[in-house]
């Protein structure tokens, strides 16, 4: 067995070790689909927004951003006018250049909007749209006049209320500008050969010192056949929601 000399091998290693420090990033291949190796910088930090980390983006250009996650403020080429205020999340995703799509969600209000890119597709609609979100704020069944419902939510954070109303012939959605007074009215789709035409009716207020509640005020329904009838609590509510 061969003897080494320790001295001259320790200096050969001390060599050795201090050459593979000083080659700084070279010193390893960096890791990629075929095989392991280092993450440099760009990799890491595109590892980390994979799994959700924002990164402080380099420009405000939304357009020239690469693909990934990003948050900041004072973006440009993004959402227009004063829906553009504040701190953004910026989502990138990208197929090629010709094939993109860009969402932006603004923090304040929770608001979020797209835009997509698909070649020179003029079917397109150009621009940000708007992704429209629902909330529930109460769910059950009620038809009395005069009942209050708790929701679970001021309805003052939402542009529209949506109503889940069942009457006797079917189950209507419908949709209403958030005020502090609403009515919602629905018909059969077919006129009943007993009752005739007949419509409903509800009218619902919300407490004035108190948005996350508002009251069943009247629930009226109405039959017109050889003369017009009038009833009560018909309707029934299933459903609240808070659009935005």
């Amino acid at each position: 067995m061969e003897k080494l000399n320790l001295p001259l091998a320790s200096d050969k290693l001390a060599l050795m070790l201090a050459a593979h420090m000083g080659s700084g990033d070279k010193a390893h291949l960096p890791a990629d689909r075929q095989r392991a190796g280092f993450i440099y910088p760009e990799q890491f930090k595109k590892f980390m927004s994979a799994v959700g980390e924002r990164q402080a983006p380099e420009q405000t250009d939304i357009n020239k951003l690469k693909p990934g996650r990003y948050a900041g403020v004072g973006f440009t080429n993004g959402l227009p006018g004063v829906d553009n205020v504040g701190l953004a999340y910026i989502d990138v995703d990208k197929i090629d250049d010709d094939h993109k799509m860009i969402k932006q969600t603004m923090s304040y209000n929770g608001k979020s909007y797209a835009k997509f890119t698909h070649g020179s597709n003029d079917a397109l609609p150009n621009g940000f749209g708007e992704i429209r979100k629902c909330y529930t704020l109460w769910e059950g069944g009620i038809s009395r006049q005069g009942t209050t419902f708790q929701l679970s939510d001021s309805v003052n954070k939402f542009d529209e209320l949506e109503f889940t109303v069942c009457t006797t012939t079917k189950v209507d959605v419908i949709k209403v500008k958030r005020r502090d007074n609403m009515v919602i009215t629905t018909r059969p789709d077919l006129v009943n050969a007993t009752i005739g035409v007949a419509f409903y009716e509800c009218l619902f207020d919300v407490e004035k010192d108190n948005p996350t509640r508002i009251t069943l005020s009247s629930n009226i329904s109405y039959a017109m056949y050889d003369k017009l009838i009038t009833n009560s609590g018909i309707a029934e509510i299933w459903k609240i929601r808070g659009i935005s």
